[in-house]
């Protein structure tokens, strides 16, 4: 696996993370470009990332 950046679980902010999460939804719903629909997407999808490891743990 090749990562650009890696956080620990003890270090990830759920309520960050929880806004983060809001954030990428708003920005998908409300798309003025492809672009934009995929960097919504690619946040959601860290955002949901970060949620789950925290979940775990």
């Amino acid at each position: 696996m090749l990562v650009d950046s890696v956080e620990r679980f003890e270090e990830i902010d759920v309520n960050r993370a929880l806004e983060a999460k809001r954030r990428a939804e708003e920005l998908m719903q409300h798309k003025r470009s492809m672009r934009e629909y995929y960097e919504g997407k690619i946040a959601l999808n860290r955002a949901m990332a970060r949620l789950k490891v925290k979940n775990r743990h």
